[in-house]
């Protein structure tokens, strides 16, 4: 059996991956934003903690975001999907390529990353807020507030596309 063959999966299975990939993505997210907010007790030794939190809270929004994109493969449901993704993306633009120079750290740090505008020096040099609400990085704020909410947006829409789904009648 092909298991690479995605036209013998059917679209409830589909709709259903994508949903708990998104589930389980949003307690990664969760986790994230409340440890940017806390003290943790490696904060002593590991100085750089934040950063790493921030680090993956962008790439758990980011997984989200792609989370949802299994869903785009049922054709039913792939224009609802499209734009509750499109406003999600909308309400952290800076998302795409914050993500990408993370995970490019290595081009950028040599200054060959693909955005020219990004200097190496740049890449460790950021401002917290106190509470650990937001951070400027990059010439971006990022509002970890703001961008939870964004996704706790998306899974809601992402609940109610799967629970109203469709499934066919079998006769």
């Amino acid at each position: 059996m092909d298991n690479n063959n995605s036209s013998q999966i059917n679209d409830g299975a589909i709709l259903e991956r994508s949903y708990i990939f998104c589930n389980e993505t949003m307690h990664t997210i969760s986790l994230q934003v409340r440890r940017l907010q806390t003290t943790e007790p490696e904060d002593s030794e590991f100085i750089f903690r934040k950063w790493a939190d921030l680090r993956f809270l962008i790439l758990s929004l980011d997984r989200l975001y792609k989370a949802t994109g299994i869903a785009l493969n049922v054709k039913s449901i792939s224009n609802d999907v499209q734009k509750a993704r499109q406003e999600f993306r909308n309400s952290m633009p800076f998302l795409k390529n914050l993500r990408d120079i993370g995970e490019h750290f290595d081009s950028y740090s040599m200054d060959n990353g693909r955005l020219k505008n990004i200097s190496r020096g740049d890449l460790q040099v950021g401002t917290w807020g106190r509470d650990g609400t937001w951070f400027n990085w990059l010439g971006e704020e990022i509002k970890v507030i703001e961008c939870e909410q964004a996704a706790i947006e998306l899974f809601k829409k992402m609940r109610d596309i799967r629970n109203n789904f469709k499934k066919p009648q079998i006769n």
